[in-house]
């Protein structure tokens, strides 16, 4: 990262992890330094960075990774604060109920360009990219080279700039509640019209009368 900088060469990560290693030995060999290294290094590194999520971009690993002025995905990808195996584990004991908290989670490409952690949603060949990974390399290769092109058009200082205002201003929850606020409120009308269809004919099929004001004694 510090010879990209050094040479003005745009920074362009590949992200496919599932987590960092959760051992002894791996906090021992210092991973948890590295990667808040490179979080700090990447926030404030003069020169464009491009992260892109191939794959699976699980938990702090992927995070260090997508510190960027510009976070693409696949469209199969997933990105997420921790595995469905994890979080099963984590949540229920269990890491065989994945099925159940893999919704909760919403680490598919769609949520996460709802959410705002990334930018641009790369298409890929009609079966996935693991069935034409030409095709899918072509389609990302694009996406590279025009988000670059927009990068390079923007001094150095600014980039870095508005690199760290973004992360420091993520704005994930502000947007998840809108977005679930959303959803619960559509579930909501749907579920009233749906009962509201089904009691009018009743009613009028039954032409009970219409209930009396209750009377409110006076004294």
């Amino acid at each position: 990262v510090r010879l990209a900088e050094k040479f003005t060469l745009p920074v362009v990560t590949l992200v496919d992890t599932r987590g960092v290693e959760q051992t002894r030995a791996a906090e021992e060999g210092g991973l948890g330094a590295a990667l808040a290294s490179t979080l700090a290094l990447l926030s404030r590194v003069r020169t464009p960075v491009l992260a892109v999520i191939v794959g699976e971009g699980g938990s702090g690993a992927a995070l260090a990774l997508s510190v960027a002025d510009r976070v693409l995905i696949l469209e199969h990808a997933i990105f997420t604060i921790a595995s469905p195996e994890e979080a099963a584990l984590a949540l229920h004991g269990d890491a065989s109920r994945v099925d159940e908290v893999a919704e909760g989670l919403r680490l598919t490409a769609r949520d996460a360009r709802e959410l705002g952690v990334v930018d641009l949603i790369v298409r890929e060949p009609q079966d996935g990219a693991h069935a034409d990974p030409d095709a899918a390399a072509s389609l990302l290769r694009t996406a590279i080279v025009q988000e670059l092109g927009v990068l390079a058009t923007q001094r150095p200082s600014r980039l870095a700039r508005r690199r760290y205002s973004r992360y420091r201003r993520t704005p994930v929850y502000q947007n998840f509640f809108r977005v679930s606020l959303g959803r619960n409120l559509g579930d909501l009308r749907r579920v009233v019209q749906a009962r509201a269809q089904q009691w009018i004919p009743e009613r009028l099929r039954s032409g009970a009368p219409e209930p009396e004001e209750p009377s409110i004694p006076i004294d």
